[in-house]
């Protein structure tokens, strides 16, 4: 894939799409034979992908797109699988608790938000932020939730910001999306960074410390070390928050707001895959409602508000929303 210049994650939702054909009975697209369990065939289908080629042409521009265009020509169950497998915009299904990742209560709920608000995939940068930690609810749920309450306190200020519920997990989300910001500014791996939990050698560890958190500012210490530059928390964070609300009206400015993002909620329908919780669309509009209000933004639209984008010191972009407001 690197050679190619593909995104590995093509092979993730493209791979069972194609196995699933095959078990439809359906053995070839538009004259193109697959074998999608065959290893020579798959890495021959990798560079038609790359190069536009055969069945590539049908796939390259991702399977979201492709299944607008075999709307018709396939079963449509097919047409649904390849539309939830890429659900968000065309970006795959990852870490939203239907597909690959367990991700239980509350976890699927914070990357629900940031699916919505997002412009590419949000869990390339958000790993350590919060949504691996699903594993330790998963092996053991009280043990986690008791740990979890003395770093959520330390981390965002209230002890529940992880309890396995749908309320208030906005400021969960917000805070992953900043530190996903500041990670590819610096730029450093989201798999190291945050540092929430201290690193623990051995299960005992997990089991036996009352306190597991990490060092926050570990990362601003090596900016700092590297630079020369010393920034502040609350610096680095207006960053981010500048960063990301610029980003989101350029989003708009595209024609992206509510009544898009409205489109993801049939995805969070599906039950998730390891407490088999879902939303429905009033409590999905609830979600919206909680996550644009956090982050200043209008509800309508799902758009910053002129306050947000002056407190940032992004007046210009400000006014320029308020044209397109009255456009």
């Amino acid at each position: 894939c690197n050679n190619l210049g593909l995104d590995l994650w093509f092979r993730l939702v493209m791979q069972p799409w194609l196995i699933r054909c095959t078990e439809l009975g359906i053995r070839e697209i538009r004259g193109f034979p697959i074998a999608p369990d065959d290893a020579d065939w798959f890495l021959s289908f990798t560079g038609q992908l790359a190069r536009r080629e055969g069945l590539g042409a049908v796939l390259a521009d991702d399977l979201r797109r492709a299944m607008d265009e075999l709307e018709g020509e396939l079963p449509d169950e097919l047409i649904r699988l390849g539309r939830e497998l890429e659900f968000n915009f065309g970006f795959p299904a990852h870490r939203e608790g239907r597909f690959w990742d367990e991700e239980p209560l509350p976890f699927w709920v914070i990357s629900a938000m940031m699916h919505i608000s997002a412009s590419r995939d949000p869990t390339i940068g958000t790993h350590q932020s919060s949504l691996m930690y699903a594993d330790f609810l998963l092996d053991n749920r009280e043990l986690a939730r008791r740990r979890f309450r003395v770093l959520s306190e330390k981390v965002w200020g209230d002890p529940d910001a992880l309890e396995p519920t749908f309320e208030n997990k906005a400021p969960v989300a917000i805070w992953s999306q900043n530190q996903h910001m500041l990670i590819d500014c610096f730029p450093i791996c989201d798999f190291g960074f945050p540092q929430i939990m201290r690193p623990l050698k051995e299960r005992r560890d997990w089991e036996e410390a009352e306190d597991i958190s990490g060092d926050l500012y570990l990362h601003h210490r090596l900016f700092r070390a590297v630079t020369g530059v010393e920034l502040a928390d609350g610096e680095l964070t207006r960053i981010a928050e500048r960063a990301f609300n610029l980003e989101r009206a350029l989003l708009a400015r595209a024609g992206r707001g509510r009544a898009w993002e409205e489109a993801l909620g049939p995805h969070f329908r599906l039950p998730c895959r390891a407490d088999g919780t879902s939303i429905d669309a009033e409590g999905f509009a609830r979600l919206l409602d909680e996550y644009y209000a956090a982050r200043g933004w209008d509800l309508e639209r799902g758009w910053p508000e002129t306050s947000t984008l002056d407190e940032l010191g992004l007046p210009e972009v400000a006014a320029e929303l308020q044209r397109l407001r009255r456009a």
